[in-house]
């Protein structure tokens, strides 16, 4: 049977809708201000995970094949001359087809690479056995889906070349196993329709790639920026207090002395007079120093916000995030060090590892401020050595004075910051 060619098109990434972030909501599981309040300060991103691998493009592909099997298995069976052996034998190839299929488009069951890779393998050698199962034309189109899946695993010049294989064998077949006049035409077609979808997914993944750096360096200016606005808001209020205390506050305390001698000297009603001045001279030095403490207490950077602004919209992660609200941070050195801390550890999660959630949790022990950050994402591959980003973090944390650790226990990696925290006198 001869059927006119279908070309298939896929015209977005693949890749897209990997790692297109799903809806986002940002939940205050736990909030409290309160320096008094002793329990600690949890945000948590969670995704809406109701279908994080099935998308349109996916539904397209599952439809294309859907239909290839419902027409081939309806002409095996209404021809006597193929068994129900035959026919059954054909159905299971489809379908194992299609489960290699879903088994290597999805990072949630396999999150490895290379346990996707041999996935793919499968498609292509079930695709091979239909060629020589079937006198159909239209069969070689899942050549097509599979050359899609090419640029994700490997270069544009070796995925054009491996899609060039999947025609050589459509000519082999056509031509010496079925004798087909035309089928050195067949098999340039069908590879020019690979090539098309090769690059438009090769294409789709640059601009995948190129679209996350820009939200990448958004969020981390977005996060700068409030850091920095924090900072210039400390650095008055720590001048307004500092002025009041040297200036209103020296002044209170020199005219109570005063009124004090004064009294010691005075007799009668000015005594009195005098007396009371001191008293209230007294309560204002009193009310200054209590308003002094307001305002350095009030000139803490406000990290948590900081922090969720660096995790706005941050792509296939859940991220748990708890703050120890007594921990009040005055120094933007500091306040600068953790954050870029979490910034880099969140960049490593997602670029080198396969995480799904990450933990962060600050604390304080005594005079020391910790700084536990973990994911879930670490595959048993070896010793672990520190590349830039961990270096960078470990400088960050030495000029500061601090310990700075890194452990990899699969599947967790964790990160400990140990520094000393400054008090405000």
């Amino acid at each position: 049977m001869t059927f006119g060619l279908l070309p298939l098109t896929i015209n977005k990434a693949h890749n897209e809708w990997m790692k297109r972030p799903a809806k986002q909501t940002l939940t205050a599981l736990t909030t409290s201000n309160s320096a008094s309040s002793s329990a600690p300060i949890t945000t948590a991103l969670r995704l809406d995970t109701k279908s994080l691998d099935f998308r349109i493009e996916v539904l397209v592909a599952f439809a294309t094949w859907l239909a290839i099997t419902t027409i081939t298995i309806w002409h095996l069976v209404i021809d006597d001359t193929v068994s129900n052996a035959a026919t059954s034998y054909v159905a299971l190839l489809f379908v194992a087809f299609m489960v290699s299929f879903l088994l290597s488009t999805s990072e949630t069951i396999h999150p490895e690479k290379s346990v996707r890779q041999w996935h793919l393998l499968g498609q292509i050698c079930v695709i091979f056995a239909l060629y020589f199962s079937l006198e159909i034309k239209y069969v070689p189109i899942l050549a097509t889906i599979w050359s899609t899946q090419l640029p994700q695993y490997f270069s544009l010049r070796h995925s054009i070349m491996l899609s060039g294989l999947a025609s050589v064998v459509i000519y082999l077949s056509f031509h010496y196993y079925w004798h087909y006049d035309s089928a050195m035409m067949s098999a340039f077609v069908y590879w020019m329709f690979n090539i098309f979808g090769v690059m438009t997914m090769h294409r789709a993944i640059l601009a995948d790639k190129a679209k996350e750096q820009a939200n990448q360096l958004n969020r981390e200016l977005i996060a700068t920026q409030s850091l920095l606005t924090e900072a210039t808001r400390q650095s008055e209020r720590l001048r307004i207090s500092r002025n009041i205390h040297d200036v209103v506050g020296h002044h209170l305390t020199a005219l109570t002395i005063n009124l004090q001698v004064a009294s010691h000297l005075a007799e009668g009603q000015a005594k009195e007079a005098i007396d009371q001045s001191w008293s209230v001279a007294k309560l204002l030095l009193g009310d200054v120093r209590t308003a002094v403490s307001e305002i350095r207490d009030m000139s803490a950077i406000d990290l948590n916000g900081a922090l969720q602004r660096l995790f706005d919209n941050i792509p296939r992660l859940q991220i748990d995030c708890t703050i120890d609200p007594q921990i009040k941070i005055t120094e933007v050195s500091l306040a600068e060090m953790l954050l870029r801390s979490v910034q880099e550890a969140l960049t490593n999660s997602l670029k080198h590892g396969h995480s799904k959630q990450v933990w962060i949790d600050l604390s304080l022990q005594g005079t020391q401020l910790l700084l536990h950050i973990k994911d879930n994402g670490y595959r048993d591959k070896g010793l672990i050595e520190a590349g830039n980003g961990l270096t960078g973090m470990a400088e960050r944390v030495a000029a500061l004075g601090g310990e700075f650790e890194y452990q990899a226990n699969a599947p967790y990696f964790s990160i400990k910051i140990k520094v000393a925290i400054k008090h405000e006198g």
